[in-house]
């Protein structure tokens, strides 16, 4: 199981959007959605 994939599973069972969660662990938006996504835009 990647990062991203446990970060999603635990934003949707306590409710919190990528930008509230984001704003929680002082990290942006656009970063946890990359984590998310599973893609890294530099190594492809």
């Amino acid at each position: 199981m990647y990062i991203g994939e446990i970060i999603k599973e635990y934003r949707i069972k306590n409710k919190l959007s990528q930008r509230a969660f984001a704003s929680r662990t002082s990290l942006s938006p656009s970063y946890i959605n990359t984590l998310e996504k599973i893609y890294n835009p530099k190594t492809r």
